[in-house]
């Protein structure tokens, strides 16, 4: 779960960083179509080969992920109270490049495809050039690495989740009835 959230927070900041044109590669988009087609939970899929902003072609090996459960909705609390909102349709994938078993790759196929690939010691991320959940022409797809150092936005170097200042539940603090059986046994 840790690594879904770090993958919609890095497409999320990848999506909306200025980056210039030199700095990123237009990626073919036909690419991702074999991902299009019914994928049962735990296919394995490998799409073509992409190309890296740095020339380097990587092959990504996918499997779908259900991010949201069957009828799933979203709560927004806003200014002007509480609404709800579907989850969204886009197709999720998560995997690795092959070669790179400590890679991790994420994608969102909706009117886009978004999404990143952390390879080498790197995070490229993939996406449209603008646009990337309107109906408006996107302007192409596009990789480009992202730098810590140029690329995260002040307000995220800043952030602290503080979860652990979070209330803890009544029942977590109630005793435990000793260890528990062991789930099996060997003779």
């Amino acid at each position: 779960m840790k690594a879904l959230r770090l993958a919609v927070v890095l497409i999320a900041v990848g999506l909306f960083l200025p980056g210039s044109a030199a700095a990123q590669r237009a990626v073919d988009v036909q690419a991702f179509r074999s991902l299009e087609g019914p994928v049962a939970a735990g296919q394995k899929v490998v799409p073509q080969p992409i190309t890296l902003d740095d020339g380097t072609t990587v092959t990504l090996e996918v499997s779908p992920l259900q991010v949201f459960a069957d009828g799933a909705e979203i709560v927004v609390h806003g200014p002007l109270g509480e609404w709800r909102a579907p989850a969204p349709s886009d197709r999720w994938f998560t995997g690795v490049v092959v070669g790179d078993p400590d890679s991790l790759v994420v994608l969102a196929l909706g009117k886009s495809v978004r999404g990143f690939i952390a390879t080498g010691g790197r995070v490229a991320v993939l996406g449209p050039g603008k646009d990337p959940y309107g109906d408006a022409p996107s302007g192409g797809t596009f990789v480009r690495t992202l730098s810590p150092e140029l690329d995260v936005p002040d307000a995220l170097r800043l952030f602290t989740c503080e979860t652990d200042r979070l209330p803890v539940p009544p029942d977590a603090l109630a005793p435990s009835s000793g260890p528990a059986a062991p789930l099996s046994t060997t003779m």
